[in-house]
């Protein structure tokens, strides 16, 4: 929270409960719902976006001939003279296998049976009031 800039005010905010009680829960002495849990995650992940810095970032599947000096992100100079003289594209029949596997990769996927049908709560033994059962 400190390196993103987030206050335990502003967390307390976004979950729509007391500040000390933000406190308690960092700290251990509260239990954190899985719901709660969650929505913790997701405002970190809105506030770590938010921290990014601004250009253009490199996935790290990117194929680059000349990796940009500052790693992560490229200058726009520097995305200019990629867009001049850009990486050798994967060929089409290449693309069109990959593709081909995604999807059946996606549809094996649908296929395969539930392991198990307990929801998130009940797996880490909360009862349908969050209250830890014994």
């Amino acid at each position: 929270m400190q390196r993103l800039g987030v206050t335990q005010t502003a967390l307390a905010d976004h979950l729509g409960i007391h500040k000390g009680d933000v406190s308690k829960l960092l700290s251990g002495k509260l239990r954190i719902r899985l719901a709660t849990f969650r929505k913790i995650e997701a405002f970190l992940a809105q506030a770590e976006r938010k921290a990014q810095p601004r250009g253009v970032a490199e996935s790290p599947h990117t194929r680059f001939e000349h990796k940009p000096p500052s790693g992560r992100c490229i200058t726009l100079e520097e995305a200019l003279a990629l867009k001049a003289n850009p990486p050798p594209k994967l060929p089409a029949e290449e693309r069109e296998r990959l593709i081909r596997e995604l999807v059946e990769l996606s549809e094996a996927y649908k296929l395969l049976p539930r392991a198990n049908t307990m929801t998130d709560d009940e797996i880490l033994g909360y009862d349908e009031f969050g209250i830890p059962s014994q």
